[in-house]
């Protein structure tokens, strides 16, 4: 998947730190975990598929 496009956002401070924690314990950069968590929440959505492809308009679960 090529990353070509950015997405600035704020959160507040526990959260951010609560995202580090989470990167660092899994050697991740915290750009990673967001990622990770969009697609998690993106596919319980049923609006891409595990790996973060999005699913074809008209099959959402």
């Amino acid at each position: 998947m090529v990353r070509d496009a950015a997405i600035g956002i704020r959160v507040n401070a526990e959260l951010k730190q609560a995202a580090e924690q989470a990167a660092a314990d899994d050697r991740r950069t915290l750009a990673s975990v967001v990622e990770l968590a969009l697609i998690d929440y993106l596919h319980n959505k049923g609006y891409v598929d595990a790996n973060g492809a999005p699913i074809a308009k008209g099959k959402k679960k």
